[in-house]
């Protein structure tokens, strides 16, 4: 049953005065994982039923970020309407950890998935091992795509599916916790979109870790029925929401179309009829990155393959990244250009493409020349057991970098230069805006920075201006409130001394934003 909060008063639920009577409610059920949110601070509740006494167990999350919607547009679409792909970013949200256990826990379970694909290199190889004979009675490649694979598949169905697969508990947890766990997490998908906040009530988490492994599963269920009164299609499989099979002719293909679509009502299959051709060399069809042609005589052939509409982008020559990891991006894309084409005809003509898409980007002919020339390991005086050293720093130019790593080797040194640049996960972890603290008798409120975290930070007396330097992964505010409030802290027992007084007289200054320890552990270092 659902029990409201404030009939909740007698249980520890933590710090009241950070719920101010707003209404929340929680999962009464014994054995069964709740959660409720509130002001930015999530409860996570384990309810057990002792002597038909309820427990309430509660845990405050108040270093979590809300999830945050954001989208991508899909460039390989033709105009004029512009789509999007929508995302809601879970970093550093109250069930982040949650989904990346589940992840762990079931994704073992595609192993026993056969139409599942990795790769779209997977399927060529899979359609390459093909035997002549089968190509020969089942000619006609086509392909199906899931529309809208995710939000359609209903909750508790996704559930019950996978957790039906479970026979042993999995990294000490039963089929039941398994079962709890993913309740909690698909069934709180809240999410912030320009100062609102929203709850996405039906279908798959967007975003979530373990939606596509759930997907996955429950499409294996249905594709399983649907192929046990179709013998004539071999083979079958799919990456992600694209679908390839090989069957006996187009009429074939569409009866299977119609069998699949009436699986269950919430999902919907296209037919991608434009992507077949009928060529002289047998049918061919272009899916994913890469274009299959079945001929008569049973043989597959390959070539590279995008979408008309994809734009011509590639990483930027004056993109601040590192020459060497640009160049190893032009070399992975050639590589996969290259094993994606049968013959070398093929190969040549879209590699000869792509030398066109880098000199859009600006790259130098000295630079397209060199990617194509295979890198050999650079000889070094160091002995080949040496354990490295890495220092890790934002990228500036190369110039730099080359200076910092000859101080290194001119002074025999083991250590070599990384960079980690700011991506959209960065961006996404970050906060946009001041945060306003709402906690009663904050001791920090007047700062703005109490809900700053990841943070190098200096408090200082007013008194004697000395100075104490450390670093937190939690909010500012508890971890200035643990240093006042705990009688055996070395600020508490300053203030006693030199003050005499509270906490009035404290100043807080933050010297560091960042989410490494590995960066922000040698700045508290030197301040310290």
């Amino acid at each position: 049953m659902l029990r409201h909060y404030n009939e909740c008063q007698d249980l520890s639920l933590g710090e009241p005065e950070r719920i101010d009577n707003t209404p929340l409610f929680l999962w009464m059920i014994p054995g069964v994982f709740g959660e409720v949110m509130c002001k930015g601070v999530v409860y996570i509740a384990y309810v057990t039923l002792t002597a038909s006494i309820l427990c309430l167990t509660v845990i405050a999350l108040d270093s979590t970020d809300l999830p945050r919607f954001y989208h991508v547009v899909k460039t390989h679409k033709a105009g004029p309407d512009i789509e999007i792909r929508p995302i809601v970013s879970n970093i550093n949200g109250p069930t982040q950890c949650i989904s990346w256990l589940l992840a762990n826990v079931l994704k073992p379970m595609l192993k026993n998935v056969p139409a599942h694909l990795e790769s779209s290199l997977e399927l060529i190889r899979c359609i390459e091992a093909g035997d002549l004979t089968t190509n020969k009675q089942l000619p006609y490649p086509c392909s199906f795509d899931v529309v809208s694979l995710y939000t359609p598949i209903p909750i508790q169905e996704a559930i019950t599916n996978a957790t039906d697969r479970i026979q042993n508990p999995i990294l000490h947890l039963s089929k039941q916790h398994i079962s709890d766990l993913l309740q909690v997490t698909l069934n709180n998908m809240y999410f912030s979109f320009k100062d609102r906040v929203l709850r996405q009530r039906e279908g798959l988490p967007m975003g979530s870790n373990i939606s596509g492994i759930l997907a996955i599963l429950f499409m294996d269920k249905l594709e399983s029925i649907a192929l046990t009164s179709h013998l004539m299609i071999s083979p079958y499989k799919r990456y992600v929401d694209d679908i390839y099979l090989q069957t006996t002719n187009e009429e074939t293909a569409d009866h299977f179309h119609h069998v699949i679509n009436n699986l269950h009502p919430n999902l919907r299959f296209e037919n991608e009829k434009l992507k077949n051709q009928k060529t002289p060399n047998g049918m061919s069809l272009s899916l994913l990155d890469f274009k299959v042609t079945i001929s008569k005589d049973g043989n597959s052939s390959f070539e590279f393959y995008q979408r008309p509409a994809k734009k011509p982008l590639f990483v930027h020559y004056q993109s601040a990244i590192p020459t060497k990891s640009k160049l190893a991006s032009i070399r992975n894309e050639r590589k996969r250009i290259e094993d994606r084409c049968s013959s070398h005809i093929s190969a040549t003509q879209h590699l000869n493409a792509f030398d066109g898409i880098l000199r859009l980007n600006d790259y130098p002919e000295s630079n397209i020349e060199q990617s194509k020339h295979p890198q050999h390991p650079q000889s070094n005086s160091q002995p080949a057991n040496t354990e490295w050293s890495y220092l890790k720093i934002s990228y500036i130019s190369e110039r730099l970098n080359h200076r910092i790593s000859n101080i290194f080797k001119k002074e025999n040194i083991p250590i070599r230069i990384s960079h980690k640049s700011f991506t959209l996960r960065h961006a996404l972890s970050q906060t946009p805006k001041v945060r306003k603290c709402t906690r009663d008798k904050c001791p920090i409120s007047n700062t703005g920075l109490c809900l700053r975290r990841n943070v190098v930070y200096q408090l200082t007396c007013n008194s004697c201006k000395q100075q104490y330097i450390g670093r937190t992964k939690r909010f500012i505010q508890d971890r200035v409130r643990e240093h006042l409030n705990n009688g055996n802290s070395s600020v508490k027992k300053h203030i006693y001394s030199c003050q005499n007084k509270d906490h009035e007289s404290i100043d807080v200054e933050i010297f560091m934003n960042e989410n490494d320890p590995a960066k922000s552990t040698p700045v508290r270092s030197i301040f310290h």
